[in-house]
């Protein structure tokens, strides 16, 4: 068998989309036209929220990325997917492989915000991605941390599997980093309702 082969037998079983002509958009990240909504508004602007190192992909290059579109104060869209840092930033959505182990489920709450939640068997963890005042947007989580839980805002993460004869078969955790340094793993949270803080 080629190594090629190999690599995109691999690249198959972890959920990669595949390879697909990738425009740039404003802030510089690229999307395949395929990734990119029909329906979402000519003057939505990219922000990149956080990426976040994991155990699923074969390839060193790859993290997983949290992007966010914003118009006119609103949170239009906001998607969760790979980026391949060694193919100048290039996206792609999760595939099969990646979505048999961890569902990813987003839902808008409101004008101004979105609830990522990560379910895998009975580990559910939550994400908040919402806009400031000044109507930039971030993600943020409930952390559990050895002070007790906290609010944090997240700006690095990196999931952890749970694994069975040294496979990654499941989420066990999400471990973030926030913005004043704190580290903690992200809590259990109700897909029903709103993440508290």
């Amino acid at each position: 068998m080629s190594s090629r082969f190999l690599v995109a037998a691999l690249a198959v079983a972890c959920g990669v989309d595949g390879a697909q002509p990738r425009p740039p958009n404003p802030d510089g990240a690229r999307y395949a036209p395929a990734v990119l909504a029909a329906d979402l508004p000519p003057d939505a602007v990219q922000h990149e929220l956080v990426r976040i190192d994991q155990p699923f992909h074969p390839n060193d290059d790859y993290r997983i990325v949290i992007d966010a579109w914003v118009t006119r104060g609103t949170l239009v869209d906001v998607r969760m997917g790979w980026v391949d840092t060694g193919a100048d930033d290039a996206r792609s959505r999760f595939g099969k492989g990646v979505r048999r182990h961890v569902d990813v489920v987003g839902v808008q709450l409101d004008p101004r915000s979105w609830r990522i939640t990560l379910v895998s068997g009975d580990t559910r963890r939550q994400l908040v991605i919402a806009l400031d005042a000044n109507d930039l947007p971030s993600v943020s989580a409930m952390i559990d941390t050895d002070a007790g839980a906290a609010r944090c805002r997240v700006t690095a993460g990196r999931l952890v599997a749970r694994r069975v004869l040294g496979l990654a078969v499941g989420l066990e955790r999400l471990e973030v980093e926030c913005a004043d340094g704190t580290r903690g793993t992200v809590r259990d949270g109700d897909p029903s309702g709103l993440m508290p803080g």
